[in-house]
């Protein structure tokens, strides 16, 4: 049951399943309908799972190998995970919207038949020069 894997989770990170909604901004309201055996949307699951930095098949009753090998990030994905995990909540709620707009935007051809599998040079250069540094 979900509500008994974010409760073991959340004390086993000093908090409670009320405390991390109120910290999240999700409504109490919503523990209270897990605790009672309702499933949560799988929006409310990716913040959850985010704020407990824990992978979201955790909540699906994967095992430690599935969670290990379903949680291994490419260099980018661990870089975009580090920045999203520092952002305040508005900046990570700029990142979804962003990402959707993406998502959206490569579902259109591109005009004139250019291909964009390509990386954009003003996209890729700043990462590597951050990396470079480091």
């Amino acid at each position: 049951m979900f509500f008994d894997q974010l409760k073991q989770l959340c004390a086993m990170k000093g908090t409670t399943p009320t405390a991390l909604a109120r910290d999240l901004g999700i409504s109490t309201s919503n523990v209270t309908s897990w605790k009672n055996g309702s499933s949560p949307k799988l929006d409310m699951v990716l913040r959850l799972a985010s704020a407990l930095d824990v992978p979201i098949g955790y909540f699906a009753g994967e095992d430690d190998a599935e969670i290990r090998k379903s949680s291994e990030l490419s260099e980018d994905e661990a870089e975009l995970l580090d920045v999203y995990r520092q952002l305040r909540i508005s900046g990570k709620r700029q990142i979804f919207g962003k990402a959707y707009e993406l998502l959206d935007a490569q579902k259109t051809p591109p005009e004139g038949g250019e291909d964009d599998s390509s990386p954009d040079i003003g996209v890729v250069a700043p990462i590597l020069e951050r990396r470079i540094k480091k």
